[in-house]
């Protein structure tokens, strides 16, 4: 019984070290200035896809008053169709990179500023969602949410 209480304990606390972990090899990534090591890292669909809800939710206003005004309601559609293009060209891993390590030397007090040293909170927000806020709730900070899918913790959105 023993044996069993210290596996459940060791799997427990192993899935909480899991994403910590990953924000090691996330600093190392961005440190080592290399997007092979930072692809695995990030999930580049979902990140576009939280930034496309963003901006599509910007566009509800002109949804509303599209309703009775057709070219209103052509120009909205062309409006999202061109930003859905923008975003899939200008949200890459080079993106995320540059993004990242702005946050980072913007948060850290450290003169060669790390991912890690700009890290102000991580902890979980759901069981399978983590939180990162690079730099105090004062300073605008910038949020690094990853998700757990397909077994693997990745980057799906960043929140400036």
């Amino acid at each position: 019984m023993k044996t069993l209480i210290s596996l459940v304990l060791a799997a427990v606390l192993a899935f909480v070290a899991w994403p910590y972990y990953r924000m090691f090899q996330l600093d190392g990534a961005l440190g080592n200035d290399n997007l092979q090591e930072l692809s695995p890292l990030v999930n580049l669909e979902a990140v576009r896809e939280n930034y496309r809800k963003r901006f599509g939710s910007g566009l509800e206003g002109l949804t509303a008053s599209a309703a009775g005004a057709p070219p209103l309601a052509w120009l909205r559609d062309q409006i999202k169709q061109l930003g859905n293009s923008a975003l899939d060209q200008a949200i890459s891993l080079q993106w995320v990179m540059d993004t990242l390590r702005g946050a980072a030397t913007r948060h850290s007090s450290r003169p060669t500023p790390y991912f890690l040293s700009a890290v102000n909170f991580a902890f979980f927000d759901g069981w399978d969602s983590f939180l990162i806020r690079l730099g105090g709730i004062a300073d605008n900070p910038t949020h690094v949410r990853m998700t757990l899918k397909d077994r693997a913790w990745q980057v799906t959105d960043i929140i400036q």
